[in-house]
């Protein structure tokens, strides 16, 4: 298995099954494969509404999110659907950024 950490908005708090609201704003997932795909279906399966926000039909990221993988950001351009050869290492954190305006 791949320990990675999942890092939540905090505005989505809510969106989250109350078991794990103590562990924010960081979730940690516990992966048995290390690509895309699988990180899909583990957010998919435990945490069907932030899936909603972020996961599209085809597997890749809703447009207008992004996500930053340690240091490297990633677009809905980049991540199109769930064949998307992105994988990931013991300890990488995954962050999900949300849009936002002002000024």
């Amino acid at each position: 298995m791949t320990n990675i950490t999942l890092d939540i908005p905090e505005q989505w708090d809510d969106l989250l099954p109350d078991k794990n609201k103590d562990q924010l704003p960081y979730i940690s997932l516990n992966l048995c494969g290390i690509k895309w795909v699988e990180l899909v279906n583990e957010i998919t399966e435990k945490f069907p509404k932030i899936a909603e926000r972020v996961v599209s039909a085809s597997g890749g990221l809703v447009e207008g999110i992004a996500i930053a993988i340690n240091d490297d950001i990633f677009g809905s351009y980049q991540i199109p659907d769930k064949s998307t050869s992105i994988s990931f290492n013991e300890g990488d954190t995954v962050s999900i950024i949300i849009p936002f305006a002002g000024g």
